[in-house]
Order: C-alpha cells, then structure tokens, then sequence
C-alpha cells in the first residue's frame, strides 16, 4: 500500500491528478492532441517557429535513436531520446514530453545521461530544448513460458517488469548472481533460488530489469546453486522473492539524491530522504509493490519513505509511505489575514508526483476541504500529484466541503493517498 502524506501548520496541501506546467513564460502550443510521436521522429517540420511548444508521445518500451547535443539538441534528433538523455522519461515506460524550439546553437556537445550517448556536432539549423515531461510506469509485459527463458532480450528497458509462466515439474538451468541474476540467467530457475516457487509446483514469476553489476556472487538457496561471475551489461531481479532484500530497489532518471547523495541504481533503504526535483525514480519492494515517483524540474520534490508494519487481523501488512519534505516555508502566514474566499491560491512551495500499480480505494473524483488541508484525489488513473502551497487560511476554514464526482465506495483520510499494493 501507498501512503503519500505530509504534516502541515500553516500552508495548505493538494493532492490532485495533473500534468506537468512548464516553469518559463514562453508561448505554449495549443493543440489538444501530440504534436509528433514516435521514437524515430524529430522536430525538424517545427523548424523556425523559435519559442512555441510542441508535445510527443513516447510509446512504452521505446527504442533509441540519434541524437546531438546536450540539454539543446539539434532539430534532427530523435525526441523521445532526448528525453530520455535529459532524465525525465525512461525507454521502458515512455511518457507525454513538451519541446520548445530554439535556434542554432552553434555546436552542440556529445555526452552519456541516464545510458543513453548522444553526438557532438557543429553549426545546424535548428534546435529544441526539453521543458516538462510526464513520464509513465510501464507496468508488466508478458514474457516468456519456459525453464529456459532468460531475460536478456529485455536489457535495454531498465525498470521494466516482465511475468513469466513457469510450467510445474521444471528443469534446472544456470543462473549466476545471488538476489540480483545476469539477464542470461534462466528465470525460472532463478525465482526458484530466490524462494518464489517450486520447480515442483512452478507458478508464475515477475522480474524487473536491472542495469549490469561489476560482480555477482554465487550462493545455495533452496536446493539451487547460482555461479559467480564478473561484469555484465544486464541484470533483473526477481520480484516478491521472499529470500531477497527487504529494502525497496530503486531506478533512477535525471538528477534523483537518496540521502543527499547522487543515486542512479541500487537498494533505497527504509528511512531514506529521496529528491526527484530534477529526476524520476522507480521503487520496487517485495510484498508491497511498485511506483514511479518524480518531480516537475521547478519545485522541490523530497520525500522521506517510511515503512509501515500494520495488523490486519492476525496478519501483519507492510505498506509504504511517502512523506513529503523539504521547500521553504518560511512566507506562510497563517490567520485570516492571509485567506479571503476566492482568494489566489498561493506559491507552491513543494511538488510530488505518483504513478502506480494496483487497485485503488474508491472510483471517481472526491475533493475535501478538512481545516488546512485541501485534497484532490482522481482515482480513475492511479496518476498522484500531491503539493503544498503558500497559504494560510483562517480560523473559520474548519468545515469540510466537498465535490464529488463519480461512484465512491470508501473515503480518503485527510493528508494521505492510499493505492493499495502500489508502493
């Protein structure tokens, strides 16, 4: 389970489905549908209209293309690659990305972001530049139905998540690793060392693609021997073992801090503070599920991902929560003084956004005014955005108003989103 929440005095929270709002002032597109999709286009048919935005839709599991240049991208390079070198969307999950164009920078420089190169180039036409992107969660894709079966086919899509079909009464194949297996490493076999099934009884088996390790160690685990070996380009990990770790695992996009320190791959311990401002990162935890959280590239976007331990009859229940930090605060005023009835609405101070998998608590829209907090909450996508504004409100704003829109079948608490099995 989910929980999203933060704990204010002064300053008032919304929790809402949105799409990211460009930060600068220049002259968005106005067309409702993508202006180009695709991983092999380029902004080039735009070229000249220096200031107007453009929007692409990036399909999941992309797969990359050329690009020039570094955070100015010459017109003639891929889009959604750029994207990705940018940091704001993944090739496994794709997303909705906003360009501006530019004109000619006069060269453009080659480097490798978030494993994606990009070239140098001199003197061109035209450019564009990367200004918002709502990146999406792939969720699981099929794999394949045998002991066979490895994942390395898979290697180019960090983060995203596969489901096997593992018949009953298996045959053993080689793996190598210990909680984190090459990408040729038979998955099957795999989810059996890692505790998820039987080659007896088999089942079904989900992994994540990783990036490669330098080492994996070799280790025996319930009657299967995994080998040891050097480095790797490609890894998975096999999801909900009960052998594995049991800190979350994490994929990162972009310019993500766990802990104030850069993180690109690797477990993301229970207690950590983790920045997505400028970033994406993808969280996956055994039992508990998974969620991709990240930023707007303008407000801060901190949280600090507690571990929550429940008791559901005679169950114990983890549930994840993410507990928003961070942002200046120090313009809040509280008292009527600083809240009038259709008033503006305030600085944001603070912005984070959810997207995960699972069930959600209630269908519909549901919006609650409780005290100094305000939510919105749009469960027909499991899309979250949550942000704190500058804004005080008076002693008189303790009465709940409501709209609702749509079936509800349960209610939200006030300061929390709940997705239940999405991390």
């Amino acid at each position: 389970m989910l929980r999203l929440s933060t704990l204010l005095v002064a300053c008032a929270l919304l929790l809402a489905m949105a799409f990211a709002v460009p930060s600068s002032g220049a002259r968005p597109h106005a067309h409702a549908a993508a202006d180009g999709s695709g991983w092999n286009t380029n902004a080039t048919a735009f070229r000249g209209r220096n200031g107007e935005r453009f929007t692409w839709d990036c399909p999941s599991y992309g797969t990359a293309a050329s690009i020039y240049g570094t955070d100015l991208y010459t017109d003639d390079s891929s889009v959604c690659t750029a994207a990705v070198h940018a940091g704001v969307i993944s090739l496994a999950g794709g997303g909705s990305v906003t360009i501006e164009i530019r004109p000619d920078a006069g060269s453009y420089a080659a480097t490798t972001r978030n494993r994606i190169s990009s070239n140098a180039y001199g003197p061109w036409v035209g450019a564009y530049a990367i200004v918002a992107a709502t990146p999406v969660n792939p969720g699981v894709a099929a794999g394949a139905s045998a002991w066979s079966a490895s994942a390395n086919a898979y290697r180019a899509w960090i983060g995203a998540q596969y489901e096997y079909n593992c018949p009953a009464n298996g045959t053993v194949y080689r793996i190598w690793g210990t909680n984190t297996y090459t990408d040729d490493s038979s998955v099957c076999t795999a989810a059996v060392h890692a505790g998820l099934i039987t080659v007896k009884k088999g089942g079904n088996v989900k992994v994540e693609m990783r990036d490669g390790l330098a080492a994996y160690r070799a280790s025996k685990r319930n009657g299967i021997t995994s080998s040891k070996h050097g480095a790797w380009p490609g890894s998975f990990i096999v999801v909900d073992a009960p052998d594995g770790p049991d800190d979350p695992e994490g994929v990162a996009t972009g310019d993500v801090t766990v802990n104030g320190k850069p993180f690109s791959a690797g477990a993301v311990k229970y207690g950590s503070t983790i920045d997505v401002t400028r970033g994406t990162l993808k969280l996956t935890a055994a039992g508990v599920g998974n969620i991709l959280t990240f930023g707007d590239g303008a407000d801060s976007a901190q949280y600090t991902l507690n571990k929550i331990v429940d008791k559901v009859g005679k169950k114990k229940r983890t549930s994840a929560e993410l507990a928003l930090g961070g942002g200046d605060f120090s313009g809040c005023v509280a008292g009527a003084a600083a809240h009038s009835a259709g008033g503006p609405a305030g600085k944001v101070v603070r912005s984070l956004w959810a997207s995960g998998q699972g069930p959600l608590p209630h269908q519909g829209q549901v919006r609650e005014r409780h005290g100094p907090r305000h939510q919105v909450a749009d469960d027909r996508s499991v899309r979250r955005h949550a942000y704190d504004r500058q804004r005080g409100l008076g002693p008189r704003a303790r009465h709940p108003a409501e709209e609702e829109r749509g079936r509800l079948s349960r209610r939200q608490l006030p300061g929390e989103v709940a997705v239940t099995k999405a991390l």
